[in-house]
């Protein structure tokens, strides 16, 4: 009999153990869950401030670019309607020119 209870008293400390055992693995494992989720978290969080960041940083480039762009044309035109100017007043004076010339002789 006594090896009986011998073997049910060590058959119940190993369910004990187990059992403790268990809860272990059980708060570990929610303790690398919580840990895990709270990493996935923060690369979220960094990752959207920095594609926002960017995204900013994006859009003020791409007005400049397009203010530069815009005063390009503006100044294009102006140089196009100075030299349509200075090509009709060349034009008038070849006419004095050919005008005078033609009085001289």
């Amino acid at each position: 009999m006594v090896p009986i209870e011998f073997a049910k008293a060590h058959i119940a400390k190993i369910e004990e153990d187990m059992k403790h055992m268990h809860e272990r693995h059980v708060k570990l494992m929610r303790e690398m869950d919580s840990n895990y989720k709270m990493i996935e978290k923060e690369t979220q969080e960094y990752y959207v401030e920095f594609l926002q960041k960017w995204r900013e940083v994006a859009k003020s480039k791409i007005t400049q670019y397009r203010r530069q762009s815009e005063q390009l044309l503006v100044d294009k035109e102006a140089l196009s309607k100075e030299k349509k100017g200075v090509e009709t007043e060349l034009e008038n004076a070849r006419v004095q020119v050919d005008s005078l010339m033609r009085e001289k002789c």
